[in-house]
């Protein structure tokens, strides 16, 4: 069963009340625990943590303690003597929507009105560690417990109310948190007056064990909420950087001024005239300072003399990175064999014609618009509370106590709002480690930004990539073997932040592949395939600018431009219109309706690509389509205008086909699909690191420029509803074919193929020469 839903057409109903309840704001303020906030409220906790055994609440009352972690109903929901609703969960929204959307979930199954229940998040004294919040994984993963959490508590409290009101559970029913009788709503009874700070213990069910809701009885689940977050978001308000304590000081790092140098003498006497300097803080390579004011802090960095050892190259020249890619070997041992499907060589050999093509991706940065901040308070008596806007804050909690020598169950980490991530923090939210360090030497809480320069020098960054396609075709076209080598450095050769690489480094891996999208291999029914992944060496760089990262929907923009642009060359070759050669290649229903809803949309008409008549002078325009998958089906058509004279590629428009499988909020979906494709234009277009042998030489908005207000493109999104297929999450999926697209509308309206990312004027006129 599928809806398609126009982006235009969506009615939203505006969420009245999103704060938190003013008790629960002051506990996170002041550090209550959660028995503290029971003791306060005489609430029932209703709790499910994906992960542990540890008992909830066996906390020792301070600021800190270990995470709630339980198989039992205990430590997600807390329900009030008077009805109200607090939900809890270790994920955290970074921009996208998520608390929405499993706060839409637990109303859906509890029968509690969105806009009363109250949302913590990311606590790790007040959460369970549902892990990091990476890989649109918030509502596809954690969303299905938090239904069947809502579906057990609200059976739980039928039951008690059957007792309660002497009828049998099934002539029960609830509306908004009162249990009712189905023939009489008189006979009634709240979920406050049933609950009595009880707690459930009761055993989380397994999917099997519980009933949740089927599309047909949905009251809140598809329905369009407004979100009230945003503005405070664009303003920065909800920021880690607006955090103040009590006697709280300033800090500021001074990193290395070129990759792997290490720290030969500090001359602390060349900052003694610095107003309100407290401490310079040496620890192995981190150096640091701390003062009573924030501009002193800046102005003790800049001034302090630092000896360190002498320059060695570390990575290769910029104008030879693709070269020098080309040059590795796979790191791992034994190298694991290539995915085949058929005989690749027997395809070939039946071939008419054979094509071959290599595209290029650049390091990216995630290039947050406010460099990292964080606040740490560690005490005398080894207590350590944090407030961070990073993706994993209870992960964060491991490196705290690594490097401070602390215990676990002293250190708490609280999220609060950040500038955009997009796997920046994932694993190594910087800021958060650097803030302990010198808050633990000060002995004050301690607010730690890194400037610009730093955050853009040394930021972790999404790898390079490498990728070589090479396909064979019978007379007409079809494809018949499909050969793919994508050569890219690992995701994280280690997962720490960089303080700790500075201090107390652990053993670097050879890492990881960064994902597996867009090779090809998941959608198109090529009869012979061979996918080849090369992870490439990249060791000994955890303290550089270049530590290689997460990135948004890591390597698959890459590897869908690489595939997307490659299947439009081999339509161009076969002289046939590009949405029909692409449904030509597969029989999967849900890719074959993105692309039609997209190509609807748009107005796609038949024709093979280039477009017939366009001039090869002035501005001319095209229209590019492409595919892309994950987990979510994704479609994009591109209509770009290209200045032939000065090689300027104007986005005019993007249409995005979209099928997530059931969507919770419709207007996030919305939101998410507009804000990717405004990101990724400007990835497609301009984003790319640049370096030298030494350091990272983007380190600001004019040498690593972003997309301005006046080149975003119209985005169109028409979404795919599907109730009864698990949501496959939105927050990266529609990047992925946007670059591919913009390439090939630029090809369309030129004639001309881009194979490197960005796209910028310089790279169109080259390639406009070679048309």
């Amino acid at each position: 069963m599928k809806n398609i839903v126009d982006s235009n057409q969506i009615p939203v109903t505006q969420e009245h009340d999103d704060a938190l309840p003013e008790i629960v704001r002051q506990a996170a303020e002041i550090g209550f625990t959660r028995r503290d906030f029971l003791k306060g409220t005489g609430a029932l906790v209703v709790s499910f943590s994906l992960v542990g055994t540890e008992q909830l609440l066996e906390d020792s009352g301070t600021a800190v303690a270990q995470s709630p972690s339980a198989t039992k109903v205990d430590s997600f929901v807390v329900i009030a003597a008077d009805g109200s609703v607090t939900g809890y969960t270790g994920k955290v929204d970074l921009g996208t929507g998520t608390s929405y959307g499993l706060k839409m979930m637990l109303s859906e199954e509890l029968d509690v009105a969105h806009e009363r229940i109250a949302w913590v998040q990311g606590d790790s004294a007040l959460t369970p560690n549902q892990g990091a919040t990476v890989g649109s994984q918030s509502i596809r993963n954690a969303g299905p417990v938090i239904r069947r959490a809502g579906a057990a508590a609200r059976k739980f409290l039928v039951d008690l109310a059957s007792k309660k009101l002497n009828l049998p559970a099934d002539q029960l029913d609830v509306n908004d948190g009162v249990v009712f009788a189905k023939s009489d709503p008189t006979i009634k009874v709240t979920y406050g007056e049933l609950v009595g700070g009880q707690k459930f213990g009761i055993d989380v069910p397994a999917a099997n064990n519980i009933v949740i809701k089927t599309p047909d009885q949905f009251k809140i689940i598809g329905k369009a909420i407004k979100r009230t977050d945003i503005a405070q978001r664009i303003l920065g308000e909800s920021f880690a950087h607006n955090i103040r304590r009590p006697g709280m000081v300033h800090g500021r790092t001074i990193k290395p001024p070129t990759a792997n140098a290490k720290v030969v003498s500090v001359d602390e006497s060349s900052v003694s005239g610095v107003p309100g300097l407290i401490k310079v803080v040496v620890r192995g390579d981190f150096v640091g300072v701390v003062c009573e004011r924030e501009e002193n802090a800046i102005r003790a960095a800049e001034l302090l003399k630092i000896t360190w050892s002498d320059p060695v190259p570390a990575f290769p020249e910029q104008a030879d990175l693709y070269n020098y890619m080309k040059t590795l070997s796979d790191a791992r041992q034994p190298v694991p064999a290539p995915t085949t499907v058929g005989d690749v060589n027997a395809g070939f050999a039946a071939s008419a014609k054979t094509y071959s093509s290599t595209y290029l991706w650049p390091w990216q940065m995630h290039a947050a618009f406010s460099p990292m901040a964080a606040v740490a308070d560690v005490t005398a008596d080894g207590k350590c509370t944090a407030w961070s806007g990073g993706q994993n804050p209870h992960g964060e909690v491991a490196h705290i106590v690594r490097i401070l020598g602390l215990k676990e169950a002293d250190v708490r980490v609280i999220w609060v709002d950040g500038p955009g991530v997009y796997g920046r923090a994932g694993s190594t939210d910087d800021a958060t480690l650097e803030a302990a360090i010198l808050s633990q030497a000060v002995g004050r809480p301690v607010r730690l930004q890194w400037l610009r320069r730093d955050e853009h020098g040394f930021e972790p960054k999404g790898p390079p990539h490498v990728i070589t396609v090479k396909a064979g075709v019978d007379a007409t076209g079809n494809v018949l073997a499909w050969d793919y080598e994508d050569r890219h450095f690992p995701l994280v050769p280690v997962r720490e932040p960089h303080a700790a690489a500075l201090i107390a480094p652990t053993p670097e891996s050879v890492g990881s592949t960064d994902g597996s999208g867009g090779n090809g291999h998941p959608y198109y029914n090529f009869p012979n395939k061979k996918i080849t992944p090369i992870l490439l060496p990249w060791v000994n760089k955890w303290v550089t600018g270049l530590r290689s990262n997460h990135n948004r929907a890591p390597g698959d923009p890459a590897r869908h431009m690489a595939t997307e642009c490659f299947m439009d060359e081999l339509a161009a070759a076969a002289n046939v219109d590009p949405l029909q050669f692409r449904l030509r290649q597969t029989t999967d229903q849900r890719t074959i309706d993105v692309l039609n809803a997209a190509a609807e949309r748009y107005g796609w008409q038949a024709r093979p690509s280039p477009a017939p008549g366009n001039s090869r002078t002035g501005v001319v325009s095209g229209r590019g389509i492409a595919f892309g998958i994950r987990q979510t089906y994704v479609a994009a058509v591109a209509e770009v205008e290209v200045d032939q004279s000065t090689g300027v590629i104007l986005v005019k428009r993007v249409i995005i086909g979209h099928d997530c499988g059931l969507m919770i909020n419709p207007d996030s979906v919305v939101q998410q699909i507009e804000g990717q494709v405004i990101q990724t234009v400007g990835r497609a277009l301009m984003e790319e690191v640049m370096f030298d042998q030494y350091k990272v030489t983007s380190i600001d908005w004019i040498s690593y420029p972003l997309i301005k207000f006046t080149q975003y493109p119209t985005v169109e999104a028409v979404l795919i509803n599907r109730p009864t297929v698990a949501p496959g999450g939105v927050g990266e999926p529609a990047l992925n074919p946007v670059p591919a697209a913009i390439g090939n509308a630029v090809f369309d309206a030129t004639g001309a193929r881009l194979r490197q990312v960005p796209f910028t004027p310089e790279r169109v006129l080259e390639a406009l020469k070679n048309r």
